[in-house]
């Protein structure tokens, strides 16, 4: 794995990211929520769309799905809403963001033994009852619901967008848009690197010397740098930003 840059949830934090590209070069993963803040303006929404647009398409870069962005991807009543959805705002998305920039986004990354996802995966949707939770078994879930989801299938989709009852839904432990962080489960020899549960640092969860979880989720106070020889390095974005001016 070459050295990568990890983001967690953007927000509307259009500058802020504008200013992380113009420092970085080297490949990016990105862990979904781009939309949606609280009392956002119009203008803040259009400029993350279009930064969005740019950006889902930059050569060496990986954009996940999150729960803040699935709700403007689907556009009729579906349920699929949360905080922050607003009928305006799907419209302002959308003029901007293409079906085939919407295309860009994955559920699921993996590399070597990194697994990323907006919000975690978690043996109550995705193990198999043979071979437990593999790559391959999340894979097989996730393309089963994305089909069920193209048809408004929502019956079918709880892997990715079941809430868990800290966010207010119906079950102990949330899909993979929804998971919350302290439902984060151990997987053998995976560092599972998530966003979603907002903090104001980046929060690490050594499960075992071969297990660890990773919430990026800071208000992009911080950022993740993944080196090559899989050493984890948190860095305040100021400092980042600055150090590479």
């Amino acid at each position: 794995m070459k050295k990568t840059l990890v983001i967690g949830d953007i927000h509307l934090r259009h500058k802020i990211i504008t200013q992380i590209l113009n420092v970085w070069s080297g490949p990016i993963i990105q862990v979904g929520d781009w939309f949606d803040n609280f009392g956002e303006k119009e203008k803040d929404t259009i400029a993350t769309a279009k930064l969005f647009k740019r950006f889902v398409h930059r050569p060496d870069t990986i954009t996940l799905m999150g729960n803040h962005d699935i709700q403007y991807r689907i556009k009729e009543k579906n349920g699929l809403y949360c905080s922050g959805y607003e009928p305006w705002k799907y419209d302002v998305i959308n003029d901007i963001v293409s079906e085939a920039d919407w295309c860009k986004l994955k559920y699921f990354h993996y590399e070597q033994d990194f697994w990323f996802s907006h919000a975690g995966i978690t043996d109550y949707w995705f193990q198999h009852p043979l071979v437990g939770t593999t790559t391959e078994t999340i894979k097989e879930k996730i393309n089963k619901a994305i089909i069920a989801l193209e048809a408004r299938d929502y019956s079918q989709i709880g892997c990715l967008y079941a809430a868990d009852y800290s966010r207010g839904g119906n079950h102990h432990v949330g899909g993979l848009l929804w998971n919350d962080w302290q439902n984060i489960q151990r997987h053998e020899g995976i560092v599972e690197i998530v966003g979603h549960t907002p903090s104001y640092n980046i929060q690490i969860k050594k499960h075992d010397q071969s297990s660890t979880s990773v919430n990026v989720d800071s208000f992009l106070n911080e950022l993740l740098i993944i080196h090559e020889d899989a050493r984890l390095e948190i860095v305040e974005t100021k400092k980042f930003i600055n150090k590479l001016c």
